[in-house]
């Protein structure tokens, strides 16, 4: 189900009865009335919750404040994360695609911030095994993106060449295998982060 916002006022106005909501039900012993209204509105308005609450915005978020200096910054770090989401096809996307294009602006993201980190490391002279580490920081953050921008690449060949009458049972298999294939890969950025 997908819904459309028609103005920021309408917008803001719902982010408000969200926050309320979340407030109402994130108590020790919620009514359960107020966990039904909670998960009504998360069913109805999933954009809502997904640009305020969605795991990707709130690792966006983070990421965007430590790589842009000031409100300025914030802003137009996220004017080129929109940008670089539409010419990846977002407005157009199936939801696995989605999910990849956020992968590839959020290891975008993660890479401005390891090189803007490695580069400070080598200006100011910093110590031999500080300068390696952030060079290593950055080996991996290129391999990130690099992942990311060929898992699309495959998805989007598989889409193009999958015949249109597949039938229910094979394009389950596909989004299993599609899935499995996201989760080998934070299994991996998981280990590789460990290994730091």
């Amino acid at each position: 189900m997908t819904e459309t916002l028609s103005t920021s006022t309408d917008s803001g106005a719902l982010v408000q009865e969200l926050r309320d909501l979340l407030a109402r039900a994130n108590v020790e012993h919620p009514k359960a009335s107020d966990v039904a209204a909670l998960r009504e509105f998360l069913s109805l308005r999933p954009s809502v919750w997904r640009g305020v609450i969605g795991m990707a915005r709130l690792v966006e978020s983070a990421l965007v404040k430590a790589t842009s200096g000031g409100e300025g910054g914030i802003e137009t770090r996220r004017q080129e994360l929109a940008l670089m989401r539409d010419d990846l096809g977002a407005r157009s996307a199936s939801q696995i695609e989605l999910l990849l294009i956020e992968r590839v602006a959020l290891t975008w993201l993660r890479l401005q911030f390891v090189e803007m980190q490695a580069t400070c490391a080598m200006k100011s002279g910093a110590l031999a095994h500080v300068a390696e580490h952030w060079e290593k920081r950055l080996t991996q953050a290129q391999k990130r993106f690099l992942q990311a921008v060929e898992s699309l690449a495959r998805v989007r060949k598989l889409i193009a060449t999958t015949p249109k009458s597949v039938t229910f049972a094979a394009a389950d298999e596909i989004q299993t295998a599609m899935r499995q294939a996201l989760v080998n890969g934070l299994r991996r950025a998981i280990a590789e982060r460990e290994t730091d």
